[in-house]
């Protein structure tokens, strides 16, 4: 095997005698780069199908012709710029250990370049910035070991920001440089992302994803959402931003786990109507969720859902979409959690809210009642110091007695659900009166 140790002046001599052509490292051949050296390749290209150890060095590409690394063998490097004129294109895959500076674009094509724990790229640009073409897969792609929690962490420079994220573990970031192709959404940009964190248990992350105005892919600068597939890319749901900015060019998502795949795009007009604000705030009823849409256009439903971990979901209230803009709903069961809507479209389907949280908590002794009207049953929600039995009485609107169910009532937070098949549509009150507690509520049958 040969070897042949290079130095500043040895490269630069063939960047004279082989001007516009190539640096080739035939097989059976290493090439070692010693010392903190600059190498320049002027008007040259890569061509590496042997070893090439770069050590410390730092390898230049420039001239005004279009640069290529090429060859049977992947290309690690310490520090590459790329300076030439009409961009660099890759024929193989590389590392970087240190800096991936883009002075230049650069075209991954089917490549790959993995940035080590260490590694970053800089001065990526609207005109220098990475590209492909849909179908081709090229990527750059970096693991980090996150064993403490995060705040604005952008790994390797590749636009995905940990604004705040809990201990990750190994998690990988990779960035794909073409819009993602899938039929359930318009005008996804050319970017997206494939996140994978080791520590896949209560992620609870807000996450800041970047985008260039060359990236936009005539979607739509105002309406950008979120879109993210858990089952590798086969369905998506689209996600309402806490937050978008045009002038830095991010969309931004908190209370949420991080693996997935995630992309920026936007919604087609067959689906239902983003949902424009959802909130919460507390009541003496309980957390009180209030959100508003444009129009209830291709919106069948909406869903309520509810989580203690921004994790693992339950659905506790579903409410038919109507006319109206805003729309609201108390949850009795008040207590530190966390809130989401899922909405059904006529064409089935679903799309989710981002989520919000709340620190409500519930009052002591408040009788709430819900559904309200209600049709086939109604839920008795209260919170209580002790455990006891008691009595719980339905009056007809003149004061009739209608009914009686025998309950038992637990310390903390109680839900009974009362069935009303058998009572006829009219006004309704609800009481529990006895040594620990007197309530009553009013409530429709229809």
């Amino acid at each position: 095997m040969k070897k042949i140790t290079a130095s500043l002046i040895l490269i630069c001599s063939f960047t004279g005698l082989f001007a516009q052509s190539s640096f080739t490292i035939h097989p059976e051949t290493v090439v070692t780069v010693t010392g903190n050296t600059a190498v320049v390749l002027h008007e040259m290209n890569l061509v590496n199908n042997g070893l090439f150890l770069p050590g410390k060095s730092s390898l230049y590409m420039t001239g005004h012709s279009k640069g290529a690394i090429t060859g049977n063998s992947p290309t690690p490097f310490y520090h590459l710029s790329v300076f030439n004129t009409k961009g660099f294109q890759l024929g193989n895959h590389i590392s970087i250990d240190h800096l991936l500076e883009m002075g230049a674009p650069v075209e991954v094509q089917r490549y790959s370049i993995l940035l080590g724990a260490g590694a970053g790229v800089v001065q990526e640009n609207e005109t220098n910035r990475f590209t492909d073409v849909a179908g081709n897969g090229g990527y750059e792609t970096t693991t980090r070991n996150f064993n403490t929690a995060l705040t604005n962490i952008n790994p390797g420079n590749l636009g995905v920001e940990f604004v705040q994220a809990p201990l990750l573990g190994n998690t990988t970031i990779t960035r794909y440089n073409s819009a993602f192709q899938v039929t359930s959404f318009t005008k996804p940009i050319n970017r997206y992302y494939r996140i994978h964190a080791a520590n896949n248990t209560a992620q609870n992350a807000t996450l800041r994803f970047y985008y260039f105005d060359h990236e936009l892919n005539a979607a739509d600068e105002e309406t950008l959402f979120l879109w993210k597939s858990t089952d590798n890319g086969r369905t998506w749901t689209y996600l309402q931003p806490n937050s978008r900015n045009t002038n830095l060019n991010f969309v931004e998502i908190n209370h949420t786990d991080v693996s997935a795949l995630w992309t920026i795009g936007n919604y087609k007009s067959t689906q239902p109507m983003p949902i424009t604000s959802f909130n919460n705030n507390c009541s003496d009823e309980g957390t009180t969720l209030a959100w508003s849409i444009p129009e209830s256009k291709n919106t069948l439903r909406f869903t309520v859902e509810k989580s203690t971990d921004a994790k693992n979901w339950k659905a506790i209230a579903q409410m038919e979409a109507t006319d109206l803009h805003q729309y609201m709903f108390t949850d009795a069961e008040a207590g530190p959690a966390y809130y989401r809507l899922k909405q059904t479209g006529s064409e089935g389907m679903s799309t989710y809210s981002a989520n919000v949280y709340s620190s409500c908590t519930a009052k002591e002794s408040m009788l709430m009642l819900y559904p309200n009207p209600a049709n086939e049953y109604t839920d008795l929600v209260f919170q209580s110091k002790e455990s006891y039995t008691t009595q719980i009485q339905i009056y007809s609107s003149n004061g009739q007695l209608i009914k009686t169910i025998q309950a038992s009532i637990l310390k903390g937070v109680n839900k009974i659900r009362v069935d009303l098949l058998e009572l006829s549509n009219g006004s309704y009150t609800i009481k529990i009166e006895d040594e620990h507690v007197k309530m009553s509520k009013p409530f429709i049958k229809q």
